[in-house]
């Protein structure tokens, strides 16, 4: 089972990351030369959030365990993230701004967050015996 999640998780990240270079180079070229940070690395994020769910499970096939809950919310803080820079790349090419759209890195860094504290309990509970 370890191995079709690490694969599938593989698929999911770098699909993720190249749907975000492709978005990001085909709305800036129609854009006629109007160029958003945001949009333009926003490929790193999911980039970043395999290689910390890749940690995650590597970590989980050494002790034996499988960390579902915390990659889950991981990878939606990931999706949270994601959105809310292109989001935020694509109103900065059109011009404008949203008061909104700091809700999506908000609920995105919580959510990591949560990722990180929901794995380590899973690790301190297998240390004390208790899973």
């Amino acid at each position: 089972m370890y191995i079709l999640d690490i694969k599938y998780n593989r698929i999911k990240y770098i699909s993720a990351t190249v749907f975000c270079i492709i978005f990001a180079a085909i709305y800036e070229y129609f854009s006629h030369g109007v160029y958003s940070n945001y949009m333009i690395f926003a490929f790193l994020i999911p980039l970043a959030g395999g290689i910390i769910s890749e940690i995650f499970f590597r970590c989980a096939v050494n002790k034996r365990r499988r960390p579902t809950i915390a990659v889950q919310v991981l990878a939606g803080s990931v999706i949270w993230l994601t959105i809310g820079c292109l989001y935020q790349g694509v109103l900065e090419i059109y011009g404008t701004t949203n008061h909104l759209n700091v809700l999506f890195f908000w609920v995105g860094i919580v959510q990591f967050a949560l990722s990180i504290v929901i794995y380590g309990l899973g690790s301190m509970k297998k240390m004390n015996g208790m899973a």
